[in-house]
């Protein structure tokens, strides 16, 4: 089978979005392709500033040495901006979808894949612990850090604990428990955020079977891949690989 590539988006920091190099197995390139067709990847990124990347950067670098998300004064602290620079770069962050505000917008709620929402799904790097913003975000974690991860999740149907273990630098599956455990990459067209709508359908499965009943009660006649927990840390790598990766130097303006 030959899928195309059509998206291809080369970002501020010389990466290329999505990383298709990580890309093994159609599944994943299918799943890839109907799942970045319904994001407004252009969006995102086009005409990105050095100012926005400087701060998105920031946020998940704090992220993923802390467990949460910064605030105000951390993240002037850690960019160089004024407290007063920070609210108008975050909101046209949240404009890119890239993060997600609280209410008051004073505070950062989502920075995927990082969340600081309460969801199913958590990233453990030696003694911290990150919440990952859905299924697939979680498996591209470690990829994104180039670490080791353990990911503890559950299955959408009846709750059993999914534990995941990464190695090669989170590029890698080490374990799976249960071993018949699933991905299941729905696809949802973009209502407002994704965390609002698109990563709420992509959950892990303890079985097939488990899917199978959830769909039957929940998600009847809906788009989405069920792909095995290799084809979803394909998926995951290939998107987050380059939300921190560098292929050039992103220079520094004065502010």
């Amino acid at each position: 089978m030959t899928q195309t590539e059509p998206l291809k988006i080369q970002l501020l920091s010389g990466a290329t979005f999505p990383d298709w190099s990580v890309v093994a197995s159609d599944e994943a390139r299918v799943s890839l392709n109907d799942t970045l067709g319904r994001l407004r990847m252009t969006t995102q990124w086009g005409n990105m500033t050095e100012y926005e990347e400087t701060v998105r950067r920031a946020i998940l670098e704090f992220y993923a040495d802390t467990g949460r998300a910064p605030e105000i004064e951390a993240l002037a602290e850690t960019t160089g901006f004024s407290a007063d620079d920070l609210p108008p770069l975050l909101s046209q962050l949240e404009d890119r979808d890239l993060i997600v505000l609280s209410d008051s917008e004073k505070t950062i709620d989502t920075a995927y894949p990082f969340t600081s929402r309460n969801t199913e799904h958590r990233v453990i790097i030696d003694d911290i612990t990150l919440k990952a913003m859905c299924a697939i975000d979680a498996l591209g974690v470690g990829a994104m850090l180039d670490r080791d991860t353990e990911i503890v999740s559950s299955c959408r149907h009846c709750g059993c604990e999914i534990h995941i273990e990464t190695n090669c630098n989170g590029r890698a599956v080490g374990s799976v428990s249960p071993t018949e455990a699933i991905v299941w990459s729905g696809v949802q067209d973009i209502d407002g955020c994704a965390a609002d709508t698109q990563c709420n359908v992509m959950a892990y499965f303890c079985s097939d079977d488990h899917l199978a009943t959830w769909r039957e009660e929940h998600d009847v006649g809906a788009q989405g891949h069920r792909l095995s927990i290799e084809q979803g840390l394909e998926a995951g790598s290939a998107i987050f690989i380059p939300f921190l990766a560098t292929g050039k130097a992103v220079t520094e303006q004065s502010k």
